[in-house]
């Protein structure tokens, strides 16, 4: 009885050790920046181009979240959101890289620069920062806005004011939209 109860025992702990091992290298957390290139609505996946200038596809399944945009609305007149700014979280989940949650700011023009907070307005509504060059920009933070730091991603002004503080050293993404320049990632501690 106590040789089967040690079998038992030693089974289930292997079991636990092997399911949290193979879980810790199927489960990568990231977030890619890109614009929209095409949307496969028969193997529901969305292909993204990067900032880097790679295009790859992206699994959306029933759990995947979406901002910006309606869930439905990204499936149907498909062509007319090829372009668009998006900001998406995956997993990869055994060989895919699943869309976790996905940041829609549709069409605009994207700039991305490196700069240093110096001020940020009540409640991280606002960003003023000197870019590269010395110059000094005011720009709104966008509803939506993700930061990312390190690993963690926030979401909303709130995030925003948190992460920034005067005088870090930060990646912004603006997009302008009908005149008005927002930002919608930061990128902060890179």
């Amino acid at each position: 009885m106590t040789t089967r109860f040690l079998t038992t025992i030693t089974c289930a702990a292997l079991i636990i050790i092997c399911t949290a091992a193979l879980q810790a290298n199927t489960y990568n957390d990231d977030s890619i920046v890109g614009t929209v290139e095409k949307i496969d609505t028969k193997g529901k996946q969305i292909y993204v181009k990067s900032k880097d200038g790679v295009v790859k596809a992206y699994k959306w399944t029933s759990k995947s979240s979406v901002h910006g945009i309606k869930k439905a609305q990204i499936w149907t007149n498909h062509t007319a959101h090829l372009g668009a700014h998006v900001v998406i979280h995956t997993v990869r989940v055994g060989s895919e890289d699943t869309i976790q949650g996905l940041e829609w700011f549709g069409h605009g023009t994207v700039k991305v620069f490196k700069g240093t907070v110096k001020y940020l307005g009540s409640n991280g509504r606002k960003i003023e920062h000197i870019a590269e060059d010395g110059s000094v920009e005011v720009y709104d933070v966008s509803k939506h806005a993700l930061v990312k730091t390190g690993g963690k991603i926030g979401h909303g002004a709130k995030s925003a004011a948190k992460a920034t503080a005067d005088g870090s050293a930060t990646t912004f993404h603006v997009i302008e939209q009908k005149g008005k320049k927002f930002i919608h990632f930061i990128e902060h501690g890179n």
